[in-house]
């Protein structure tokens, strides 16, 4: 009986979080037939899973009935935040690079198998790249995924690659192991990364390695930018520029 128990409340608990999941990745609110559909749960099960998430604050429902991610989510986010990075101390930063260079400016951590964007300072200019903070990274594309699993734990990495298939959505989006695995080693001899129509056509990006107190690489300060003619002669001048930065931020990535 106790083992039924505990089966059930980890099923509750997975549902829970399939809900929190789904009400997360929308920009608009959900619906319960909304929840029903992209969860794939049925109405009684949304509707028991609803209640405690909205109890403790987690979702709240709008006066159209929507549900959106509730404060306590914020707060938590902020103590995240501040178990990795100094807020302040990087933020400030952060905005000296963009201030430099009007390009959108951010830093990633990995944090176990998982890649996400703590930071995204924007461009003040009209057309935006839109990557906000948050965000969670593939390990295969982009100046995020490709820097932190470069100095990750290479047996790892060896398994994470022979359990995914990746989708080429771009150009040069990288797919294959081997392929993989020659950038991570290319990444790792050159301190820098390089990313350039791997997820769209216009955009390119440069980043570098973070260290933290301990001396391992947890995180990665990249610009990305929209590519025009000069834009090989801006990779040149970033990847000379973000060494220094990095160099600051270290302290402050915990």
């Amino acid at each position: 009986m106790d083992q039924m128990n505990t089966l059930e409340k980890l099923n509750s608990i997975e549902k829970s979080l399939n809900i929190l999941t789904t009400i997360g990745e929308s920009d608009q609110g959900l619906t319960i037939a909304n929840i029903v559909k992209l969860t794939g749960l049925n109405r009684s099960a949304v509707n028991r899973s609803i209640k405690p998430l909205e109890d403790a604050s987690f979702i709240v429902r709008d006066s159209f009935g929507l549900y959106h991610l509730g404060p306590v989510l914020f707060y938590l986010g902020q103590s995240y935040l501040n178990k990795n990075t100094n807020k302040e101390e990087t933020l400030t930063i952060l905005n000296e690079i963009s201030n430099i260079v009007a390009e959108s400016v951010g830093l990633a951590i990995r944090d176990g198998n998982q890649v996400i964007s703590l930071y995204e300072i924007e461009t003040s200019q009209p057309l935006k790249t839109n990557y906000t903070s948050g965000q969670f990274y593939p390990m295969n594309r982009g100046c995020y995924g490709k820097c932190l699993m470069a100095f990750y734990d290479q047996d790892i990495i060896e398994d994470l690659l022979d359990k995914q298939d990746f989708e080429k959505i771009c150009e040069n989006t990288l797919v294959e192991k081997e392929e993989i695995l020659a950038e991570y080693a290319k990444i790792r001899e050159e301190q820098f990364v390089v990313s350039i129509n791997e997820t769209f056509s216009y955009i390119a990006a440069v980043g570098v390695p973070i260290k933290n107190c301990r001396g391992q690489v947890t995180a990665c300060l990249s610009i990305s930018f929209f590519k025009n003619d000069d834009y090989m002669d801006k990779i040149e001048y970033y990847r000379s520029l973000l060494p220094k930065y990095a160099i600051q931020l270290s302290p402050y990535i915990l």
